[in-house]
């Protein structure tokens, strides 16, 4: 029997790792933005082992988008800035 939702995951970090718990904190201020957070840093992380580096990709784009959520996000907090400039 396979899943009823192949979109739909539970992730349980390591409570005694200290990766995990930067990451399970970072990811709890990310309201529902989480799922989007996590396809980005995959993303990421196949470029940068394919030998890309996603991060100097497409700077105009980036930057047109960061300053797109610091006005949206006018007001709130930083954590949830950090979300919405990386989706």
């Amino acid at each position: 029997m396979g899943k009823q939702n192949e979109y739909r995951f539970n992730l349980k970090f390591d409570e005694t790792d200290e990766d995990h718990r930067r990451v399970s904190e970072f990811l709890n201020r990310c309201g529902r933005k989480k799922a989007r957070y996590v396809v980005k840093a995959m993303l990421a992380y196949w470029a940068l082992q394919d030998g890309e580096c996603p991060a100097a990709a497409q700077p105009a784009e980036r930057e047109m988008r960061k300053k797109e959520v610091v006005r949206e996000s006018a007001g709130e907090g930083i954590m949830e800035k950090k979300c919405d400039r990386l989706v």
